[in-house]
C-alpha cells in the first residue's frame, strides 16, 4: 500500500513545505468610549488571513521544474486547493486555500540524489506560496 503524501497543496506534491499554515479566525474589536465603564466586544466576522509557506521537490528534470513552477503560478487566484501539511489535512478545519501569488526561489540541477518523488531526480524547485484561507463553502467566480 503506498504512502499518503505529507505535503501537498491541491495535485502538487512536495517533499517539504516550510512555514506555519493557519486557518479561519474570528476576527473583532474591543470598544472604549471616554467617560463609559466597560469595554464593549464587537464580533466582526470570520475569515483568513495571508500567510507564507515554501514548497520543495524534486523534478526529472530542469524543463519539468520549469513546468512545475508555471503551473503554480497558473493557479494564482484560479482555483481553491486542499492543504496537506505534515500529515494532516485541513480540509477537516473547514478551509481551502486560494493562492494569492507564488514566487520561485530556486530552479537548479541535483546531482547524485537518490529517491525523491520523481526518480530519477535531476533538478529541484523551491517556491514561495503566499495562501489565503477561504471556507470550503466558497465558490470563486
Amino acid at each position: 500500500m503506498a504512502s499518503p503524501l505529507l505535503n501537498s497543496l491541491g495535485d502538487f506534491a512536495f517533499i517539504r513545505l516550510d512555514g506555519a499554515p493557519q486557518v479561519l479566525t474570528v476576527h473583532g474589536s474591543l470598544v472604549n468610549r471616554k467617560g463609559v465603564s466597560g469595554t464593549a466586544a464587537i464580533r466582526e466576522g470570520i475569515w483568513g488571513d495571508p500567510f507564507t509557506l515554501r514548497s520543495a521537490v524534486d523534478c526529472l528534470n530542469l524543463s519539468d521544474g520549469a513546468l512545475a513552477i508555471a503551473n503554480y503560478q497558473a493557479s494564482v487566484f484560479e482555483e481553491l486547493l486542499p492543504l496537506v501539511y505534515a500529515g494532516v489535512d485541513y480540509t477537516q478545519f473547514g478551509c481551502l486555500y486560494l493562492p494569492i501569488q507564488v514566487r520561485p526561489i530556486t530552479l537548479r540541477v541535483l546531482y547524485g540524489a537518490a529517491g525523491g518523488l520523481a526518480p530519477p531526480s535531476l533538478a529541484w524547485v523551491e517556491a514561495e506560496w503566499t495562501l489565503v484561507p477561504v471556507s470550503a463553502n466558497t465558490a470563486l467566480e
